[in-house]
């Protein structure tokens, strides 16, 4: 009995960090701490980057998930630094899809809305 709840307490501390919901608050703070570091204010530069950064809930997810205390951390600052260029590069491709239409071999562009979370943050 007591190997279950061994096994229980193991797999909830694997599987927390993955629930954290984060709040407005939290993301604005994580702005103003990243805007410390030169990699992100060259992302806020980019308009297309600096739109998904302050409006996409993905986008904003992530950085609200950053642990401040860790950021002084060259290993977790590449690792964020990773996580954000890769969401937005993510973001940034499947903003605009182009569609072949096989009857009139015309492209045509269709907006993708799409997003992984499927609740607004806290407030």
């Amino acid at each position: 009995m007591g190997l279950f709840f061994e096994l229980l307490g193991s797999i909830g501390t694997f599987l927390l960090p993955f629930l954290k919901e984060v709040s407005e608050e939290e993301i604005e703070k994580n702005i103003t701490l990243l805007k410390r570091y030169q990699w992100f204010m060259t992302q806020l530069e980019n308009e297309k980057h600096k739109n998904l950064i302050y409006n996409d809930i993905d986008v904003r997810y992530i950085i609200g998930k950053l642990n401040p205390k860790k950021m002084e951390k060259k290993s977790y600052n590449n690792k964020y630094q990773f996580k954000i260029n890769k969401i937005l590069q993510k973001k940034k491709q499947s903003r605009l899809l182009i569609v072949l239409n096989k009857n009139t071999s015309q492209k045509s562009t269709n907006l993708i809305t799409t997003s992984f979370r499927k609740q607004p943050f806290k407030k």
